[in-house]
């Protein structure tokens, strides 16, 4: 007899011949009821019957399944696209992650499902209607890309207008098995044996498949012609070393893997089950009315204190940052944060931290979605431990800030066209923490060594007028960057003929040299581990006074995958490029345009749809002959096409600003759009009046 699942119930209950249940009920595997008298052989035989009339009669078929990266996508829009390449059905994911639709009459086999969460994008596929079960996922996101002509898994639903028989059940099955023997060695460790990732049914609870799920992080960084992929583990790492990663593209798939996974590395059973209970608290914790979720500097609402560790929100540290109306969790401390929601608790890897009081313990580190009351959408990656039989909030326990992250910048020089370039590399963030004595501001720090992937070795300094600690050129001399640009190219081929390579016409900034090449680029891991020493003010010694370690969550972008991608990117639409042009003053190269006589300049921008939002500005200029300066906004919510940057002056004596104004004569050279992904690599569009050369 053949069998159905219960996503048919809609599109079969007319036909009395069937008693099924609903989409979600039961097993997954629900088979037909015959009528009493029918023989088993005459069901199989009406049973063919039916298929033939529902492929014939184009009755509408339910598709149901779970939409989960191992968090379970909650709210996340799904779209299904059919091979004529229209739009069929849409639909919007459960809290769990479940969801049900049924697409139009006319809708025509095969069909791609898309589902958007945020900055999260999954694609998945249903060769013919007797399908109707199917999860999207970031495994069939992957096999997405393996069945893609170009490797985009956002191509397939056009790949199928132009050829039907691009999605199979043997094509699926084919690229499910090339999946399979990517990740055998993960699979044997967690005892999951499956291989049909897009139709056998699971739910998103941290158990079984779901566990796979969280034990692998996959990313597909589409080049307009091949797809480069990593597949990382995710897993307990030692501080300093490097995940265990594939790196392939969707045309050279290896046919054998070599590498060993240790079950007790993987993430816990369960732990996905404990990291949305952890979340669900965040958001009533938030709940709480301020006027009783805090007091003063300190946290009091019982929902709130018992998401730290001992109880206590004076344990949580993180990167030199406590729970403070200023610091880590500040909504606590905020009426407009009320009401805020917490969701997709996403397992990122774990290690081994000290605990306060003494002991370690090992830490899962997480990442979590955030929408606050307005509907602003963002991410935060924290430290956990497990205490008391569930996990608390204890953060890094690192004394210093810090982080590491894959950066792609596109340089626009607005009057000099020919002179924009791409550059693709990794920033490192430290704040330019001060202290003032005696009326005097000065960085509690001398520098900071930092050393990516136990090779390359880059020195941060402090400066006068940045927030932040900027690198240090080989001649010893202060750049104005923390980007490590680790290859760069002029937009216009013809310049590149001509000129060569934009480092050598921009002298502030810091390239690695040699520059890498793509190839380079695209084998660096995913979760690169960095070292980051710490020299406090006064120490000129080889001797650091701190140690901490941190990891990108994605590898930078190569050059041909950023070009690929810059038509994404947040655009300056206010005040535009032509009205910067017009407001240029000053001779070439130093060209600028002046401050707003009083108050912020506001900056307007457009978001391609699926684009990642902008999250922060900046504004760069200087005092002529006097210091140069970054005045930034932060914490722009995703919604937003527009924010202010301030005038921001970085010590009393700093002549840039005067009662928060600028001031007449500061000459302002360039606009900046920055524009996280949800792997927290920084996309930035750069607005710059300046000639280059």
């Amino acid at each position: 007899m053949r069998k159905l699942t219960n996503c048919f119930a809609a599109g079969l209950a007319p036909l009395s011949v069937l008693i099924l249940s609903s989409c979600g009920g039961g097993n997954g595997s629900d088979q037909f009821a015959s009528a009493p008298a029918a023989t088993a052989a005459h069901a199989s035989s009406a049973a063919d019957d039916i298929w033939d009339w529902r492929r014939h009669l184009h009755f509408p078929v339910t598709l149901c399944g779970t939409v989960a990266t191992g968090a379970a996508l909650s709210g996340a829009l799904i779209t299904v696209t059919d091979s004529k390449g229209d739009i069929v059905g849409t639909t919007t994911s459960e809290s769990n992650g479940t969801f049900s639709v049924t697409p139009a009459r006319s809708a025509v086999a095969p069909f791609v499902l898309r589902a958007v969460s945020t900055e999260t994008t999954l694609v998945s596929m249903v060769p013919d209607d007797r399908s109707p079960q199917v999860n999207i996922t970031s495994l069939t996101n992957l096999i997405a890309s393996l069945l893609s002509s170009t490797g985009d898994p956002l191509q397939l639903a056009q790949d199928i207008t132009v050829s039907p028989a691009t999605i199979t059940r043997e094509s699926v099955r084919a690229a499910e098995a090339q999946v399979a023997t990517l990740i055998e060695p993960v699979a044997a460790a967690l005892r999951v044996h499956r291989t049909d990732y897009v139709s056998e049914r699971f739910v998103a609870d941290g158990r079984g498949p779901d566990r796979l799920l969280d034990s692998l992080q996959i990313s597909i960084r589409p080049t307009g012609q091949v797809a480069d992929i990593q597949i990382s583990i995710r897993e307990l790492l030692a501080d300093g070393t490097q995940p265990t990663t594939l790196i392939f593209t969707n045309k050279t798939v290896p046919t054998a893997v070599d590498y060993a996974v240790e079950p007790a590395d993987l993430i816990p059973e369960g732990l996905g089950e404990e990291i949305t209970s952890l979340v669900d608290q965040l958001t009533a914790c938030y709940a709480v009315p301020v006027t009783t979720r805090a007091f003063g500097n300190e946290v009091v609402a019982p929902a709130c204190t018992a998401l730290f560790y001992n109880g206590n929100s004076t344990t949580y540290l993180n990167s030199g940052s406590t729970v403070s109306p200023t610091g880590s969790f500040s909504g606590i401390f905020a009426a407009g944060a009320t009401g805020a929601t917490f969701s997709e608790g996403t397992y990122l890897y774990s290690r081994t931290i000290a605990l306060p009081g003494g002991g370690s313990a090992t830490a899962p580190v997480v990442r979590i979605k955030v929408v606050g009351p307005s509907g602003n959408t963002s991410y935060f990656v924290v430290t956990l431990v497990a205490q008391d039989g569930s996990l608390v909030l204890l953060g890094d326990q690192y004394a210093y800030s810090g982080s590491v992250a894959g950066l792609s910048q596109q340089r626009l020089y607005i009057n000099e066209s020919a002179a924009s370039f791409v550059s693709t590399g990794l920033s490192y963030n430290v704040n330019n923490q001060t202290t003032t004595s005696n009326g005097v501001t000065t960085s509690i720090f001398n520098r900071i060594v930092v050393t990516v992937a136990s090779a390359s070795q880059y020195t941060l300094v402090p400066t006068s007028g940045y927030s932040y600690m900027v690198l240090q050129q080989a001649n010893g001399s202060a750049s104005s960057t923390n980007i490590v640009r680790l290859s760069s190219t002029f937009l216009s081929a013809a310049t590149t003929a001509a000129k060569g390579s934009p480092s050598t016409y921009t002298s502030s900034l810091v390239y690695a040299s040699p520059a890498l090449t793509d190839s380079q680029i695209a084998a660096l891991p995913d979760q690169t581990a960095v070292e980051y020493q710490y020299f406090l003010a006064g120490n000129t010694s080889s001797v650091p006074d701190a140690t901490q370690y941190y990891r990108t969550e994605a590898r930078p972008f190569t050059l041909a995958e950023f070009i690929a991608y810059t038509p994404e990117l947040p655009a300056l639409t206010q005040p535009s490029s032509a009205s910067l042009i017009s407001s240029t003053l000053g001779t070439a190269p130093n060209l600028y345009f002046a401050p707003p006589s009083s108050g912020p300049l506001t900056v307007g921008w457009s978001t391609p749809s699926g684009a990642p939002p902008v999250s922060s500005l900046n504004l760069f200029g200087y005092v002529p002959g006097v210091l140069s300066f970054n005045d930034n906004t932060s914490g722009i919510p995703s919604t937003a096409s527009s924010a202010p940057v301030y005038c921001q002056a970085q010590t009393s004596a700093d002549p840039h600003c005067t009662v928060g104004n600028y001031v007449s004569g500061d000459a302002l050279t360039g606009i900046q759009l920055q524009a996280p992904n949800l792997d927290a690599t920084n996309f930035q569009n750069y607005y710059i009046v300046e000639d280059l050369y």
